[in-house]
């Protein structure tokens, strides 16, 4: 059997030089900066939609009850599981609106984080030593005096 050489440790070291750099804000980015969402659609159309179904509560929803009291206290546990499911559709909207606000500020930080710009790069690396001696210098040199006929 034959014997395994030691690996060859390599030595090498490269050096950087270099700067944090940001850009200036283009107008599309400024635009976008200064975008939020329009909070009144929301209320408008929210308050619309269940002012209409308060709406139709209180004008005649629960005629079909002939007791004045029942009726009333119908109408009453309606109303409020009506103002119940609108102050939640108000704070799941309002939810939304802060993720957008938030995910508009999270996408310009993105943009807007400083790159490292290299300026300069130096250093030095060993190459491993390929020589294989006299047998393979022999070889190739006879392989490029074969390839000078061809």
């Amino acid at each position: 059997m034959g014997t395994r050489n030691k690996p060859q440790q390599l030595k090498s070291e490269t050096n950087y030089e270099g700067a944090f750099k940001s850009y200036d804000r283009t107008p599309e980015e400024e635009a976008l900066a200064a975008w939020t969402p329009d909070r009144t659609l929301l209320d408008a159309g929210t308050r619309a939609s269940f002012g209409a179904a308060r709406q139709a509560v209180t004008e005649g929803g629960y005629s079909g009850i002939t007791n004045p009291y029942a009726r009333a206290r119908a109408e009453q546990i309606a109303l409020e599981e009506l103002s119940d499911r609108e102050s939640s559709a108000m704070a799941d909207a309002n939810l939304d609106m802060n993720r957008l606000d938030l995910q508009n500020k999270q996408f310009l930080a993105g943009q807007r984080r400083p790159q490292y710009v290299t300026t300069r790069t130096h250093g030095y690396n060993e190459q491993p030593n390929q020589g294989g001696g006299f047998l393979n210098s022999l070889i190739g040199g006879g392989l490029g005096l074969a390839s000078a006929f061809i």
